[in-house]
C-alpha cells in the first residue's frame, strides 16, 4: 500500500471493551511464577545450530527454560504436556509492526492485536512508530501478566520532515534534528526511527544525536541519502527495499535517481515513485550492488525487506473481495478496506506496478541473502489488508520464495532478532533463557508453512493450549 511517509491512508475509530475477552486468568493456565511444566518427549528445532534435537523433554518454571534432556525427572507438582511427534520452536518476533499507529489506534488495538500476535506464535514485536504512551503502558502490563500480550521494544514518535501524523515529530533542521532525539531519549525508546523526508542534515544530525544518546537509529533512508551512506554513519537497520532506497543505491545512476525520487515522495503520487524506481530497476549495476551489500556486512547493517507489504500491495484487489484473516478486526476497520474505499488503490495500473516491484523485490532479497546481508523478518502490520500476526506466517513463506531455507527464515524471526536486541536470554531454546515457545503439530524446517499448525504457545512460561487460543480468535472474531 503507497503511503507518503507515514501519513495515515484510512481513518478508524472503534472503542473495544475488555469485558468483550474471555478473562486473562481463566486463558493460559499458567502464569510465570506458577507451577512447572514439563514437556515430554518433543523434537526441538534448535535455531542456533540449525539441526532438530529428536525426543526431548524441557522444564519450564518462573518463566524460564529451566532444563532440557532425555527423560528429565518430573517434579511432583508439573504440568504435563505431551510433545510425542510435536516441534518446540522458539517464539517468533515480528521486528516491524505498528500496533498503535498507522491502521491501528490503540482505543481498540490493544485487545485486538495483542492478542492475534499470541495466538499466531508472535512473543515479542519492536513496534516502529506508534503512540509512546500506550506502547508503554501495555509493555508493562503484560510483563505483570495483566495483559495478554508479546514482548515489545519501539521506537515511539518517528522523525520525519513535513508530516501531518500525530505519530511523527516533523523535523526540518539539524538542531530540530537533535531536540526530537534528545525528547525521545528522555521519554526511554529503544530506537530512533527515521523516515524518507527528512533532509541530510537533520539525518545526519538525528544520527550523531542518536549515537551520543546511546540509542540505535533504524528506519527509512531518506531519498537524499545513499542506502551505503546509512550504513556507513551506522543505521542499525534499514526497512522496505523501496523506502530503504536499495534498487536506487543498485543502480548505475544512483546520484541523479536519489534527486528525482526524493521529488517523487515529496509528491505523494505512487506513479511518479514508481516512474523512478522502475529507472532504478533497469540500470542495475551488478558491480554497485556487490559493493553495497559488503558495506552491509561490514557495518553489521540490518536489512528487514517487509515483502508481505508489496505482496498485499501487488494482490489488494483480491483481498479487498475476500481476506479470511481482517474477520478478527473490528467492523470500522473492515468497513474503511472495502473495495469502495479502496478505489483510489486498486486502479489497474498501480496493482499491475505493484507485482513488477513485488517479483523485484524478491529477487533483491535472494541477492542479499546470498550475499550474506543479515535479514529480519517484519511485516509492517497493521497496513491496510496486512494483518497482525497473520503476516509474519507470510513473511517467512515469502522468504522462503526468495532463496531461504525454512530453517533459515526460521533464524529470521528467532535468534536474528535476539542478536539484533543484544538478547542472550531469547530467540532460542537453551537453559535460562525466557519461556516464549510455540509447540507445532509438524516439522516447520521442513516446510515453512508448519508454523501455522499450533498447538500451544507459552508466553514467559504462561500456557495457552489450543483450546486457549481458539478462544482467543473466536472473541475477537465474534465482536459487533
Amino acid at each position: 500500500m503507497w503511503r507518503k511517509s507515514s501519513v495515515k491512508i484510512i481513518p478508524l475509530l472503534f472503542v473495544l471493551t475488555i469485558s468483550l475477552f474471555p478473562s486473562s486468568q481463566v486463558l493460559g493456565q499458567q502464569s510465570a511464577h506458577d507451577e512447572p511444566t514439563l514437556i515430554k518427549s518433543v523434537n526441538i528445532v534448535d535455531v542456533e545450530r540449525g539441526r532438530v534435537r529428536a525426543e526431548m523433554d524441557v522444564l519450564l518454571a518462573d518463566g524460564r527454560i529451566q532444563r532440557i534432556g532425555h527423560k528429565l525427572r518430573q517434579p511432583k507438582t508439573a504440568r504435563i504436556v505431551d510433545g510425542t511427534k510435536r516441534f518446540l520452536v522458539p517464539g517468533l518476533w515480528d521486528m516491524h509492526v505498528h500496533l498503535a499507529g498507522l491502521s491501528a489506534n490503540p482505543e481498540w488495538s490493544r485487545d485486538t492485536l495483542l492478542p492475534l500476535l499470541v495466538a499466531n506464535g508472535v512473543t515479542g514485536v519492536r513496534d516502529m512508530g506508534g503512540d509512546l504512551e500506550a506502547l508503554q503502558s501495555w509493555k508493562e502490563r503484560i510483563l505483570r501478566g495483566e495483559l495478554i500480550g508479546p514482548q515489545i521494544v519501539m521506537t515511539g514518535p518517528t522523525l520525519d520532515g513535513a508530516t501531518e501524523d500525530s505519530n511523527t515529530i516533523p523535523v526540518k533542521t539539524a538542531d530540530e534534528a537533535r531536540h526530537a532525539v534528545d525528547q525521545l531519549a528522555a521519554k526511554h525508546v529503544d530506537f530512533i526511527k527515521v523516515l524518507s523526508g527528512l533532509d541530510r542534515d537533520s539525518y545526519f544530525s538525528a544520527v550523531a544525536e542518536s549515537k551520543a544518546q546511546g540509542l540505535p537509529i533504524v528506519g527509512h533512508v531518506p531519498a537524499l541519502v545513499g542506502s551505503a551512506e546509512a550504513s556507513q554513519a551506522g543505521q542499525k537497520s534499514i526497512e522496505h527495499i523501496l523506502y530503504g532506497g536499495i534498487s536506487i543505491a543498485c543502480s548505475g545512476h544512483e546520484e541523479e535517481l536519489r534527486a528525482a525520487m526524493a521529488k517523487a515522495m515529496q509528491s505523494g503520487s505512487i506513479r511518479q515513485v514508481a516512474k523512478v524506481e522502475d529507472a532504478a530497476i533497469e540500470s542495475f549495476n551488478e558491480e554497485k550492488a556487490q559493493k553495497l551489500w559488503a558495506t552491509f556486512r561490514q557495518n553489521q547493517t540490518w536489512i528487514v525487506p517487509t515483502l508481505v507489504s508489496t505482496f498485499v500491495s501487488s494482490h489488494l484487489d483480491e483481498l479487498a473481495a475476500s481476506n479470511p484473516d481482517a474477520k478478527y478486526l473490528p467492523k470500522s476497520v473492515r468497513d474503511g478496506w472495502s473495495p469502495d474505499r479502496l478505489k483510489g488503490y486498486l486502479q489497474p495500473d498501480k496493482l499491475a506496478w505493484w507485482k513488477r516491484e513485488f517479483s523485484e523485490q524478491t529477487e533483491m532479497v535472494r541477492r542479499m541473502h546470498k550475499a550474506g546481508v543479515s535479514i529480519l523478518a517484519g511485516t509492517d502490520s497493521l497496513d491496510t489488508h496486512n494483518v497482525t500476526g497473520f503476516a509474519l506466517v507470510t513473511e517467512l513463506e515469502l522468504l522462503v520464495q526468495s532463496g531461504f531455507t525454512p530453517m533459515e527464515a526460521l533464524q529470521s524471526a528467532t535468534i536474528r532478532p535476539a542478536k539484533f536486541l543484544g538478547r542472550s536470554d531469547a530467540g532460542s531454546i537453551a537453559e535460562g533463557n525466557v519461556a516464549d515457545l510455540v509447540l507445532l503439530s509438524a516439522d516447520p524446517t521442513t516446510d515453512i508453512a508448519n508454523v501455522k499448525k499450533i498447538q500451544a504457545v507459552f508466553v514467559r512460561g504462561r500456557y495457552f493450549n489450543r483450546s486457549d487460543l481458539d478462544q482467543l480468535l473466536e472473541a475477537l472474531r465474534a465482536r459487533k
